[in-house]
């Protein structure tokens, strides 16, 4: 798993002494778990690899101009993150390597898809993890329902219960297996 660092750089200021008292407190403790036992613990690789700059502003500018949440401002740093990983998933792309960008937002997902990038959200992951046998679909439901309640997922393309999340392979043909295995 590769880690855009501007998202580690992200994750690592979320989970800085004292950011709760401007973060969500379930953004800071998540970034906090996830700075300990991912960034810190070398289970991914921070890419610090120059992007082509003109792909991060154009994507930058997109993400910027999606409509806001509700009255939400921006902060200096929205979609920093979200711009770089995609700029690092085309250069990736254009190298020939096969990338599938892991994010949340559904404005990220969209725009990584104008680029010709494949998104998945933490519902596919779990519903191939729950195919993979690794959990039912009742755990991998109540897994999503925990972490969705700290990085949401837009509701068309969330999970709505633990039957979104089986595997259907018994019944003949599954999607969420037979896509995993058609991109291998």
């Amino acid at each position: 798993m590769y880690l855009a660092e501007n998202v580690a750089m992200e994750v690592t200021r979320m989970a800085a002494p004292g950011a709760g008292r401007w973060a969500d407190g379930r953004a800071h403790t998540a970034a906090a778990v996830a700075k300990a036992s991912i960034v810190d613990a070398g289970r991914c690789i921070v890419d610090a690899e120059e992007y082509d700059s003109k792909v991060f502003d154009e994507v930058l500018l997109k993400l910027q101009n999606l409509p806001k949440k509700g009255d939400g401002e921006h902060h200096e740093f929205a979609h920093l993150g979200e711009a770089a990983s995609i700029a690092l998933c085309v250069l990736r792309i254009a190298e020939g390597r096969r990338v599938v960008f892991l994010v949340n937002d559904g404005g990220a997902s969209l725009v990584a898809s104008q680029h010709g990038v494949p998104a998945r959200h933490f519902g596919h992951v779990l519903s191939e993890l729950s195919c993979a046998g690794h959990y039912t679909s009742e755990e991998a439901f109540d897994v999503f329902a925990y972490a969705a309640a700290v990085s949401g997922i837009p509701v068309d393309a969330a999970p709505r219960g633990a039957k979104d999340l089986e595997c259907r392979r018994n019944s003949g043909s599954c999607g969420i297996c037979d896509s995993v295995v058609g991109e291998v």
